[in-house]
């Protein structure tokens, strides 16, 4: 049985621009963001992470890193897996959330969104590559929208509306275990 500590990146600038910065969209941490990270590994140190797992993006890696230096972590030994890369949002990716609303409410969603099935079954491909590890207290740090995905699975709940599920604020984190 794994523990394992989800932990969404520090703010990043397109958060603070309000812009959508899907798994195609690289943002960095801003310096709140870095802040953030030093505090969500000063709130884990007390865990015995025994490992970190990041998803590719810079936002991601560069949370991870500082989350790793406050445990006391070898950054260089902190695991990137693609499965918990950030919900591909296609043609909205560094747009506004604004512009993607309007084009929902008026049915003219363009296509190339990643689709809940795909979200769904890429998260649960990493989360058995998780299982096959031999540690067993993970910080995993990812996203917002797959966090939500993540929490569904964690939670045994629909994810078709996956995004409809209460929002993940940024650098906060969702202990679970991983059967």
């Amino acid at each position: 049985m794994k523990t394992i500590f989800f932990v969404r990146h520090g703010e990043s600038q397109s958060n603070v621009d309000g812009l959508i910065a899907g798994g195609e969209f690289e943002s960095p941490l801003t310096e709140n963001g870095k802040k953030q990270a030093k505090e969500a590994g000063a709130k884990l140190k007390d865990k015995n992470i025994e490992l970190i797992v990041s998803s590719p993006m810079e936002r991601t890696r560069d949370t991870a890193k500082l989350i790793a230096n406050e445990i006391g972590y070898d950054p260089s030994k902190i695991l990137i897996d693609d499965a918990f890369i950030e919900v591909f949002n296609g043609f909205y990716s560094g747009k506004s959330y604004a512009l993607r609303n309007k084009h929902l409410k008026e049915g003219k969603l363009i296509e190339g969104i990643e689709s809940s099935e795909h979200v769904h079954a890429r998260v649960s491909k990493g989360f058995a590559r998780l299982k096959k590890l031999n540690e067993n207290r993970i910080a995993l740090i990812s996203h917002g929208a797959t966090g939500r995905m993540i929490r569904a699975i964690a939670e045994n709940i629909p994810h078709h509306d996956f995004m409809s599920h209460q929002p993940i604020g940024n650098t906060a984190i969702y202990k679970f275990t991983l059967k």
